[in-house]
């Protein structure tokens, strides 16, 4: 989890220009709301996040309790401002860079983060991401009468996340007390650098019924290599086995279950959290457990393999990756798996960064058959289901 940073995810305003008599935010979108989906970025980026929300018990139960770097949910105010200002109190003080984010905008790229990420990092204020505008705008009175043509090579849409330093946005928000459509703006007057990365076409921001219509079939139309559009998913299989040997107890999924008898290994043995570092490196493409954490290094031996796991999958979420589901199976005549089925299920899910439910551990026997039926080791298996926007 990276500390430098922390994002603030705008789920306020009714946003009911879109239709259904629920907040756009709220919405599904295929088997997800739009809430969840804009968090899935974060997730992907190990980046803490302050909710702001109109009804925070809503927002909980649309996909913020879920996310596992949801820090806080709070309410927000009137305006944008007053709920950006709301997240702002809940980001801690000695965070540098905090983004700025739309959750009706779920298409976002972790290529745009970076992008931000990187201006500010090179010393600018504020970074926001932006599109060159094709079409001729005019300033007009409100009557319908022409002021000005203005030159639209110098002007752009602008989009979130939007990045920036966080003693300047604070700064702004003490000091601007009009109202602004962006926090960006913000920064602007109130002396702030801020520049422009390049936006995405596909970061659209859900407002009417027809945006979120246009998003269900962008999201579930099927392309012909089976991905849905815009969305790669990825699978990976890991198995491991290891013998009994020594005293006990036996080391699974991070938890000492009681036993009289230990699993033999370079590391500590945990032969579920082993099969599930494997599953993870398959899915993302990234070899094996062998050639990560290899026997022949001293480093390795004794080792906590509950710290292999959390290694792996923060470099998995650093390629962008959301990692969907985690399906195991223990294979073993003893110890019983079901009396602790929950705590281990607990545990990986900590590891990994995500939320329990998308943990399944099952224990089973192989009916006296082979050297697990012998009770001479266990072996697991599992299955790891990773998605990415962008492909």
């Amino acid at each position: 989890m990276r500390e430098d940073v922390w994002a603030i995810v705008l789920a306020a305003g009714s946003g009911l220009r879109a239709g259904g008599g629920t907040p756009k935010q709220y919405q599904r979108l295929g088997d997800r709301t739009v809430l969840a989906r804009a968090l899935d970025l974060f997730e992907r980026s190990g980046m803490s996040v302050v909710v702001v929300a109109d009804d925070p018990v809503s927002a909980r139960a649309a996909g913020a309790d879920e996310c596992a770097v949801v820090r806080r949910v709070v309410k927000g105010g009137t305006r944008r401002q007053d709920s950006v200002a709301a997240g702002l109190q809940a980001v801690p003080d000695d965070v540098p860079v905090v983004v700025v984010h739309d959750a009706a905008r779920p298409f976002a790229t972790p290529d745009l983060l970076e992008a931000g990420l990187a201006a500010v990092a090179a010393g600018a204020d504020g970074a926001v991401p932006s599109l060159e505008i094709s079409d001729t705008v005019k300033v007009v009175t409100p009557d319908g009468h022409v002021l000005e043509t203005l030159k639209r090579e110098m002007l752009r849409a602008v989009q979130t996340p939007q990045v920036f330093r966080a003693s300047v946005l604070r700064r702004a928000h003490a000091q601007f007390a009009a109202d602004a459509t962006d926090d960006a703006a913000m920064v602007e007057a109130t002396g702030g650098d801020v520049v422009v990365v390049s936006g995405d076409p596909s970061n659209v921001k859900l407002t009417y019924a027809a945006d979120l219509e246009a998003a269900e079939r962008r999201d579930l139309e099927a392309e012909p290599d089976g991905d849905r559009a815009g969305v790669r998913v990825s699978s990976g299989l890991g198995f491991d086995v290891h013998a009994f040997g020594g005293s006990g107890p036996v080391r699974l999924g991070g938890l000492d279950i009681p036993h009289d008898r230990g699993l033999a290994g370079h590391s500590d043995g945990d032969v579920l959290v082993h099969a599930i570092v494997d599953a993870l490196l398959g899915a993302a493409g990234l070899g094996d457990i062998g050639q990560r954490f290899p026997d022949s290094e001293p480093e390795w031996e004794d080792a906590d393999s509950i710290g292999f796991l959390e290694k792996v999958a923060a470099d998995v979420f650093a390629l962008g990756w959301t990692l969907s589901s985690v399906d195991t199976v223990v294979m073993c005549e003893a110890p019983r798996i079901s009396p602790h089925r929950e705590e281990i299920r607990d545990r990986l899910a900590a590891a990994m960064r995500i939320a329990p439910e998308r943990v399944n551990v099952k224990g089973t026997t192989s009916e006296k058959l082979g050297f697990t039926g012998r009770g001479e080791g266990i072996a697991a298996q599992a299955i790891a289901t990773l998605t990415r926007m962008g492909g």
